[in-house]
C-alpha cells in the first residue's frame, strides 16, 4: 500500500480544507468573510485595546547604576486605541478593568558582553508575572539584540502599562532601534 496521493486528490483535499476554514468561528464570531479573506472580529468584540511604538532613540542608564530599572520614556507614538489612552508619551492607560493579553518587543544595541533585561511595567513598577520580561547577552559591542514576550495580566481601570530596560552588567546606555507594546482586553 502506498502513502502517496496524486496531484488531483491533493488539490481536492486542499479545496475541502479551504471550505472548512472559511466557516470557522471563534466564540460565535466569524473569522473569515465569504471570500475566505481574514477579517477577524476579535478587536471589535473587545471593549479595550491599545498599541504604542517607537524607533531610534537612546535610553540613558544613569552612571554608576548597574542594574537600574529605566523606564522607556518619551519618543513613543500611539497606535490603534479603543477605551485606552496614551497620556504620557510612554505608557498606555487602560479604560476598564479585566484580564489583558499584552505582547511586547524591543530591538536595541548595547555594549559588548552585557546582559540586558526588558519587560512590562505596570503603574511604574516592574511586572514579574510569568514571562512578562526577557533577558539577553550582547556578545560584542554594538551587536543588535531582540527581546520579546507576552503575558496575561489582570489590570484595574486606569492602570498604566509601559516598558523598561535594565543593563545588569554595567551602566552602559541602550540604543533602541524599534519597540512596540500592544494590549487587548480578553475578559
Amino acid at each position: 500500500m502506498s502513502n502517496f496521493i496524486n496531484q488531483k486528490e491533493l488539490l481536492q483535499r486542499i479545496s475541502n480544507l479551504e471550505k472548512k476554514v472559511k466557516n470557522i468561528e471563534f466564540d460565535g464570531i466569524p473569522t473569515h468573510n465569504h471570500d475566505g479573506v481574514s477579517s477577524a472580529k476579535l478587536l471589535d468584540s473587545s471593549d479595550c485595546y491599545g498599541n504604542m511604538y517607537g524607533t531610534s532613540y537612546t535610553v540613558d542608564v544613569p552612571a554608576g547604576t548597574t542594574g537600574a530599572v529605566v523606564e522607556v520614556d518619551g519618543g513613543l507614538s500611539a497606535g490603534e486605541l479603543k477605551n485606552c489612552t496614551f497620556p504620557g508619551d510612554h505608557y498606555l492607560q487602560v479604560g476598564s478593568s479585566g484580564d489583558f493579553f499584552i505582547v511586547w518587543n524591543i530591538s536595541y544595541q548595547g555594549g559588548g558582553n552585557e546582559v540586558h533585561e526588558a519587560g512590562i511595567m505596570i503603574d511604574g513598577s516592574v511586572s514579574s508575572v510569568g514571562k512578562s520580561r526577557g533577558f539577553v547577552r550582547a556578545v560584542s559591542p554594538l551587536e543588535g539584540s531582540n527581546l520579546s514576550s507576552n503575558a496575561i495580566l489582570t489590570l484595574s481601570s486606569g492602570s498604566e502599562v509601559g516598558m523598561y530596560v535594565k543593563n545588569t552588567s554595567n551602566d552602559g546606555d541602550v540604543s533602541i532601534t524599534l519597540m512596540s507594546l500592544s494590549l487587548l482586553k480578553i475578559s
